[in-house]
């Protein structure tokens, strides 16, 4: 299983871009291990890999916590993501399964259960997606109040540039309607209606760049137009969201296409609710 994942990480299917390993059966201690580690230079993400054959076990599963958390404290580029990822041949259902889901509710945990398939006689391995946490995150982050911490508090954490190129955008959200503005939340720069969360767009700008999000349930067609604007799409969550990187300047063709993209969010989430 791990030769077929170095050979071709991108079965895994974590990633809209290349994915490559970075470091392979990684020694933490005298007993421990890290099976792969791997990295998407696209959407800027690590991926702490924990490999198990047969059955899903809960040994398996707290390392596989335990190493994400170690790769994220350990990380000196803050810009990244790290991603806790559990492949095994079978995730079973058992008590075990109903810890990886909720833990995928919690966290960012990704589970895959990677099966062996028959091809015109040869053997492959297909990869199926049991839970992802990415998705229960991105509602958590979005349905939970968030605490307004101050345009202050954004560029020290990103830098200036990238806080006012989240405001450029944002400033044509009073153009789709007068009661939209920008908001400095503790997880990204959101949209406020009369005071109240309407996070339909946000924004979360990094020291060199800003990922934006939309909530937007033609996702894929919208990664598709996007995409075909110069736009590096980072990850497409089916009938939900898509998230993407913002050009360092976007042109007046790019612009338009996010106004666009903006008003057809803000309808979903006002008028057709």
């Amino acid at each position: 299983m791990e030769q077929q994942i170095v050979n071709n990480p991108g079965l895994l299917e974590l990633s809209t871009g290349k994915l490559e390993v970075v470091r392979r059966q990684l020694r933490l201690d005298k007993e421990r291990r890290q099976d792969l580690l791997l990295k998407a230079s696209n959407d800027d993400t690590y991926y702490s890999v924990e490999l198990m054959l047969g059955d899903l076990n809960s040994s398996h599963l707290v390392r596989a916590i335990d190493y994400w958390l170690r790769n994220r404290a350990a990380s000196d580029d803050k810009d990244w993501d790290h991603i806790p990822v559990i492949v095994a041949e079978r995730i079973g259902d058992t008590g075990v399964r109903r810890v990886a889901k909720w833990l995928s509710e919690v966290s960012p945990l990704v589970a895959i259960e990677l099966r062996a398939i028959r091809v015109k006689g040869r053997l492959a391995v297909q990869p199926f997606k049991v839970f992802d946490g990415r998705d229960a995150q991105e509602e958590l982050d979005l349905s939970q109040p968030q605490q307004e911490l101050g345009r202050d508090y954004w560029i020290k954490k990103s830098s200036e540039r990238t806080v006012k190129l989240a405001e450029e955008m944002g400033a044509m959200l009073p153009l789709i309607d007068p009661k939209l503005h920008l908001s400095y939340k503790g997880g990204f720069l959101g949209v406020t209606a009369q005071n109240r969360p309407a996070n339909f767009v946000t924004f979360n700008p990094k020291k060199n760049f800003v990922r934006a999000r939309a909530r937007i349930a033609e996702a894929e067609l919208w990664a598709k137009k996007l995409k075909r604007a110069g736009f590096d799409i980072l990850r497409v969550s089916s009938g939900r969201s898509v998230q993407f990187r913002l050009p360092d300047e976007p042109s007046r063709k790019q612009r338009g296409l996010l106004k666009e993209l903006f008003q057809r969010a803000y309808e979903q989430r006002f008028l057709e609710a």
